[in-house]
């Protein structure tokens, strides 16, 4: 793990820990990671695996996206195709890209653009966001007046209750996700002739 990623793990895991009201030693017993490493952990040093963060999480009893995710977002948050945080494990590798604690419905959609096309899309409702990861070409994509460029890889989420932009540089292919606000009658699904996000 890159150094920052590596402090802010170190931060999480001392913060989340004493919420938890545990001693390292008493974590150490219930996760099977020594305290020595935990300790290293804490003080930003070391290169966690896949393995120690998924039992230090288990023995916290919490999503191990709480440990190895930094403070709140920006606005506009992109995660180039070289970035996130990866976590090297035994049998496989992940890489997380982005988290966010959805509190009313989210709809994933597979959406594809031709070349050289535009899209204005209006904006969906208050609170709504739009996550898109592009998987193929590349898109200009955010609210008007505060694109970002993407290409394959790369991922943004961007306020969508506000009018935004999709516009494709080449065919192109990106999964979306819709996250709506609790309470929206539009989280149900798109009303007739209305529109879906890149749409």
């Amino acid at each position: 793990m890159p150094n920052d990623i590596v402090k802010v793990v170190g931060d999480n895991l001392r913060r989340l820990r004493a919420q938890k009201g545990q001693s390292l030693s008493e974590l150490a017993r219930s996760s099977g990671v020594a305290k020595a490493t935990l300790s290293a952990l804490e003080g930003g040093r070391g290169n966690p695996t896949l393995e120690t963060m998924s039992a230090i999480a288990a023995a916290l009893q919490l999503p191990m996206g709480d440990l190895i995710t930094a403070a709140d977002p920006a606005p506009v948050q992109v995660v180039r195709s070289d970035e996130g945080t990866d976590i090297p494990g035994t049998a496989n590798d992940l890489r997380l890209i982005a988290r966010f604690t959805p509190g009313g419905t989210v709809e994933v959609y597979e959406a594809s653009w031709p070349r050289r096309s535009t899209r204005n899309a209006g904006g969906h409702g208050p609170g709504t966001r739009e996550h898109v990861f592009v998987t193929r070409g590349g898109l200009k994509v955010g609210p008007l007046g505060r694109e970002v460029g993407l290409a394959g890889g790369d991922y943004a989420t961007f306020a969508a209750d506000e009018p935004h932009l999709y516009e494709a540089r080449a065919n192109t292919r990106a999964l979306l996700l819709m996250q709506w606000a609790p309470g929206l009658p539009q989280a149900a699904a798109p009303a007739a002739g209305a529109t879906a996000p890149g749409t």
